[in-house]
């Protein structure tokens, strides 16, 4: 066995070697989170006096995402009270769902590739005003599991009226993803909405990390 002079490795490895690059960078599955209000039976749909948000995670890479699991948290914004807001910089986690009548609730799914999942993110109902917690009045939920299955409200994870900036963080097995949103919590539930903030380029980023060190 010899050298290989085009490629620079022992042809003893090559097969090693192109398995290894084959299955981490070339062949790997690649996530990308989408969401378009225009698209309102998608990602607002309202049905039984509840609005929710969601988002559309699309794997356009070449294998399935494995085990994909989504959480998310509020980025200080501006001035909040600590009681108007879920706990802040802190994470929670959220479910997947198609179905209108959330009969199929999932903490994780496998996404194939040139496929999709729908997730959860925020939701609100016409009774939240009206039920009793030890705080300013809450008009939205995060959509944790139990929230979605009981209409239960809880400070921690329930919003004021406001606008409100989160992250949303989508990670399996070989990769992960995330996004920056804008949610706009209203009296009436119907007025709930979010907008999708633009993501920073590669040389932003970069920048970003250098600036740190100023």
């Amino acid at each position: 066995m010899g050298w290989n002079n085009r490629y620079g490795w022992n042809d003893c490895c090559d097969t090693d070697i192109y398995s290894y690059y084959s299955q981490t960078i070339f062949f790997r599955p690649i996530l990308r989170i989408e969401f378009d209000q225009n698209e309102s039976n998608t990602f607002t749909p309202a049905h039984n006096d509840t609005k929710y948000l969601k988002i559309r995670v699309l794997n356009s890479g070449k294998n399935t995402a494995r085990n994909c699991n989504a959480k998310v948290k509020v980025i200080p914004y501006e001035v909040h009270h600590f009681m108007d807001v879920p706990s802040l910089d802190k994470y929670y986690a959220l479910v997947w769902s198609s179905e209108p009548d959330l009969s199929d609730l999932k903490d994780t799914v496998d996404i194939q590739k040139d496929n999709w999942d729908i997730l959860h993110v925020v939701f609100a109902n016409s009774s939240f005003p009206s039920k009793q917690v030890s705080a300013p009045t809450r008009y939205a939920s995060f959509s944790k599991k139990e929230r979605l299955k009981t209409n239960r409200l809880v400070i921690e994870d329930s919003f004021t009226v406001g606008d409100f900036l989160i992250e949303i963080m989508v990670n399996s097995e070989e990769t992960n993803t995330k996004a920056h949103f804008k949610v706009h919590v209203d009296t009436d539930y119907m007025n709930l909405s979010m907008n999708m903030l633009p993501q920073p380029t590669k040389i932003e980023k970069i920048k970003n990390k250098f600036s740190n060190f100023k």
